[in-house]
Parts: C-alpha cells; structure tokens; sequence
C-alpha cells in the first residue's frame, strides 16, 4: 500500500516564496495498491495534478473518490480532474449529501455556469455516485475502508482504509476539544470527548489529523473545526497510532512556521514519553507500507 500527498494545505491555495517545502495545494490524498485501483481523498486542488499523472500509467483505471466534506477547499479541484473526461476510467464517488438530496445535486453546484464552463455531461468516464454517512463500511479484495463522524461544520467524515495488516487514518478537518484548553489539560479533555474516536484510530500505522493551528492560535480560533498540533500530538499518543501526519495547515503559515509547528509537537511528545513519531504532511510526499 503506498500513499501519496498531492495537497495538504487548509482553507485556500497559496503560492509564493515561503510555501515551497510544504506545497500550496489544498487536500487531496492518493492511496493506491499492486492492482488497477486507486482511493483518493478529497478533490481539493492537488486532484488536478494527480489526475494528470494517472493518465501515465498503464493500470489503474479504477478509481474511488471518497470526500470528507463539501467545503470549498475540499472539491476545488474536481473540475480539473483529468479521468472524468477520457473513457477508459472508471470512477466511484462517495460522499455525505448533507441537506441535498444526492451528491451529484453538489458536484452540480459547481459543475455549471456561471461557476464553471462544463457540466456533468462532459464527463467520457463510466462515474457511479453514492450517498452514504458515518455507517458506512465497503470491502474490496485489497482494502477495507470504515466511517466516522467528525466534529466539524456540516457533517465531515472520517476514513479509515486497511490493507492486509496495515491500517490509514484519514482525519481532516476535525476540531479536538472545541474550549480554550491548557496544554495540562489535553489527556484529559480528549479522553472525556473523544473516546469514540480514539478507539477508531486504535493503533493505526499511519493518522493523517488535521493540525491546522499551533496551540496559540487555536485559542482565537475555537469552533472553526480544527485542530491544534499539540491536540493531535495527544490524540495520536492516546490512540497509540505509529505515524502521525500534521496536515491541512492554515494558509498563513510559512515554510518556517510549519518547522515550528513540527518542532515543538515533537518536543511535546518526547515530553509525554510518547512512542508516537510525527512528520509534516507535504505536497509529493510518498509513503510506503
């Protein structure tokens, strides 16, 4: 199973001299395995790319797209996915359609003029769409992949997707504790809150958690549904996840800050005696496992 970033920023694209480590493109994760299909993770604007490198590759063509939630960030980029229009895809959508009858009535919404130049219509792919919510559970014979409700504006899911013995947890976009917490209180407060999401994540090998704000900030930012470093660092210790992966950083935070970000987590953890590891999510980052 291997894992790539095509986009891990929050919110809003940004470009420049001080997002060149960390990429400027907004969610979008590509999991893929040793046959013809492909999971993604959002349509945020790092979909566009990969939709481009799909076209290289020779397998493939099976592609399931999974959207945590509709917010502008998250879907951006699906207009410029690349296997919509050309036949020899394949594509399942799944999704939450939230106050709307169906998810195609909100691929529409973007999908038509004035917003965009095309319709649906336009697509050559076989696409098959479906609602689902945070019951939802779906097998393959390479994967596994659950759902749960996230604590965030408008329902948000969460994913988790297992191969063989190895497990991802895809949580963008998810607000840990929502008050104004001391970094004495966080084991605390998340073990009050969120035991049903810590039991979700138990042991995972890799958690992508949305870390959008140090700990500092997130204190101005209460109820915007998002997560401080610090908050994420705890949940994964709490989990007893592997790997953790800061992501969906806010679009303010320069290459330097997010070193920061990455430092003091670190720091933090190496404090609580944690076995828990932790990098920066990163556009064009690959894991494999």
């Amino acid at each position: 199973m291997k894992v790539k970033f095509w986009g891990t920023r929050g919110s809003i694209t940004v470009t420049g001299l001080h997002h060149c480590k960390y990429g400027g493109n907004t969610p979008c994760i590509e999991v893929s395995f040793d046959d013809n299909s492909v999971i993604i993770l959002d349509a945020g604007s790092g979909i566009r790319e990969l939709g481009l490198d799909l076209l290289k590759r020779v397998s493939q063509k099976k592609i399931f797209l999974f959207f945590s939630h509709f917010h502008t960030d998250h879907i951006i980029g699906l207009p410029f996915f690349t296997p919509f229009y050309r036949p020899e895809f394949d594509i399942d959508v799944y999704g939450n359609p939230y106050v709307y009858n169906s998810i195609e009535d909100i691929i529409d919404l973007i999908l038509k003029p004035p917003l965009f130049a095309v319709t649906r219509d336009e697509f050559k792919s076989i696409v098959k769409y479906h609602n689902i919510d945070n019951q939802f559970k779906f097998e393959t014979e390479k994967f596994s992949i659950e759902v749960i409700q996230l604590n965030h504006p408008n329902p948000t899911l969460g994913y988790k997707i297992k191969n063989e013995n190895k497990t991802i947890v895809y949580f963008t976009d998810n607000e840990l504790i929502q008050n104004n917490h001391s970094i004495d209180e966080l084991e605390r407060l998340l073990l009050d809150n969120h035991s049903e999401l810590i039991s979700f994540c138990k042991g995972s090998d890799i958690l992508i958690h949305d870390s959008s704000y140090s700990i500092y900030d997130y204190s101005q930012r209460i109820g915007w549904g998002h997560s401080s470093n610090l908050a994420a660092a705890m949940f994964a210790h709490l989990a007893r996840v592997k790997n953790l992966y800061l992501f969906h950083f806010d679009p303010q935070y320069s290459d330097d800050e997010i070193d920061n970000l990455l430092e003091e987590t670190n720091q933090f953890l190496q404090k609580i005696q944690s076995d828990v590891k932790c990098s920066a999510s990163s556009d064009f980052l690959e894991l494999t496992l």
